[in-house]
């Protein structure tokens, strides 16, 4: 049977510890912190709720830049529905990050991440 080498354990150890630092680099990190508060509202990324149940389009704004319930409502900085929240009909769901078009637009939400109809 043959001795391994301490040099080529050394060697292999190296290159081993090297790929594991790789792949940890490229993971790209979780923000699961809470997100930073602006005038008391999470800022989030708002998507049209359609008559069958489905996401539509992105409505923020700028679509890299999450932003806040009342920016989005009729009168905001970022207005970007004439939906007015005085109804118990859904008009648009707020969310952490943008989601696709077409996907279900799940269960009602807590009143910070849902914008109702008139």
């Amino acid at each position: 049977m043959k001795r391994l080498n301490l040099k080529s354990v050394v060697a292999a150890l190296t290159v081993a510890i090297a790929g594991i630092g790789l792949v940890l680099a490229s993971i790209e990190k979780s923000d699961t912190s809470v997100k930073e508060m602006v005038n008391g509202e999470i800022p989030l990324f708002w998507h049209e709720v359609l008559p069958n149940g489905t996401l539509g389009a992105l409505k923020n704004e700028d679509p890299g830049v999450a932003q806040t319930k009342n920016e989005s409502l009729p009168g905001g900085d970022k207005q970007i529905t004439d939906c007015d929240d005085n109804s118990s009909e859904v008009c648009m769901r707020g969310f952490d990050s943008a989601q696709i078009p077409g996907s279900p637009a799940g269960p009602d939400l807590d009143s910070d991440y849902q914008i109702n109809k008139n």
